[in-house]
């Protein structure tokens, strides 16, 4: 069974090359894969491209390469792979830093911070207690954007507290 969630994390194939293109063996170099079992990778039919065909990656090429570059090095056999990947759709083109595999459940996810609406969720649930006036004074006159939740909630929280 697909886990739509895990489907988010895909480069779909779009044959569009990264501004600074990258071969198959700097990546293999990269994150410590030898060359040939790259190659081994294609031939035992997990890998959808023959990197020694191909000179440059577009992203979804690379993200695969990486992906199952990443399990291999990390000890994974081709019969542990199999079994890893049963559950993912071909190509593997899954973005490596994204999904995590959960021994548990056995099965791959997506990061928890990166689920649906989640950074919506913690945000409201802050807010909740929050006097509202006093955190727009501290955030105008004392607070660095960056400084809170990595930035990444500051356009949710100006709307709300904004539109309130």
């Amino acid at each position: 069974m697909i886990d739509n969630d895990i489907e988010k994390a895909r480069f779909y194939e779009t044959g569009q090359l990264p501004l600074f293109p990258v071969k198959p063996i700097e990546i293999c170099n990269s994150i410590g894969l030898n060359w040939l079992v790259a190659k081994k990778l294609y031939k035992d039919g997990l890998l959808s491209f023959n990197p020694s065909e191909i000179d440059r990656l577009d992203y979804a090429q690379e993200s695969e390469l990486v992906f199952l570059g990443r399990l291999v090095v990390a000890g994974c056999d081709k019969v542990m792979l199999e079994r890893l990947l049963k559950s993912l759709k071909k190509p593997y083109q899954y973005k490596s830093d994204e999904v995590y595999y959960d021994w548990s459940l056995q099965k791959w996810r997506r990061m928890p911070h990166l689920q649906k609406n989640i950074r919506e969720k913690i945000a409201e649930e802050w807010l909740e207690g929050l006097d509202k006036g006093q955190f727009l004074y501290d955030w105008i006159n004392e607070i660095e954007p960056k400084d809170v939740f990595n930035n990444w909630i500051y356009p949710y929280l100006m709307k709300v507290i904004l539109n309130n």
